[in-house]
């Protein structure tokens, strides 16, 4: 599965999309939000990289599903909209929060992944079955210990997802920046 730079990278591009925005100085906490929810599918594999497990937390299973997503969402919209958190865009804040921690899903769907069973529970409750595309473009993290994450061939692994997922953050850059500025030379002719 992808390591947490490549879900960083997925959540601001989910960021930068929705919010039409990159200021980091600005909203440096809105995207470390998006950065967290981004990665908080992998806290199943914590438990394991220490050399210990917990009942009914299997990384690649619960967390990763669409009820996971689903609840998550749920929970943190009701929760911002207490605290009356403002949105800055149109779409709500549960599907928003959803996109953000079910990217983290989609993601590892293309992933080489040479542990059985291979794949994510995406559907769980409604499927019990792994899946995983049969298109895998992104290299697997091994992480069976603590150790293990900083082994060469993951340091390796680390370098060819920079390459993937930046070349992913730089387009969608990109189509911010003229997409903006598009937006702003129409605006100035009306």
């Amino acid at each position: 599965m992808p390591s947490p730079i490549g879900h960083s990278i997925i959540g601001l591009c989910v960021y930068a999309i929705i919010n039409k925005n990159l200021n980091f100085k600005k909203n440096w906490k809105e995207m470390l939000l998006y950065v967290f929810l981004a990665n908080l599918p992998d806290l199943d594999a914590i438990p394991e990289l220490f050399g210990f497990s917990i009942p009914f937390i299997v990384h690649r299973e619960l967390l990763h599903s669409i009820a996971f997503a689903f609840l998550v969402a749920v929970v943190l919209s009701y929760y911002l909209q207490l605290k009356a958190v403002p949105s800055r865009n149109q779409l709500p804040k549960f599907l928003i929060i959803f996109m953000v921690i079910y990217s983290h899903s989609l993601v590892d769907l293309f992933t080489i992944d040479n542990r059985l069973p291979a794949g994510v529970m995406l559907l769980w409750p409604f499927s019990s079955s792994y899946f995983i595309s049969p298109i895998q473009v992104l290299p697997g993290i091994s992480h069976n210990t603590f150790i293990e994450l900083f082994s060469p061939i993951n340091y390796k692994n680390y370098l060819e997802e920079i390459k993937v997922f930046g070349a992913l953050f730089l387009i969608v850059y990109l189509y911010l920046v003229f997409a903006l500025k598009l937006e702003t030379e129409h605006e100035k002719k009306k």
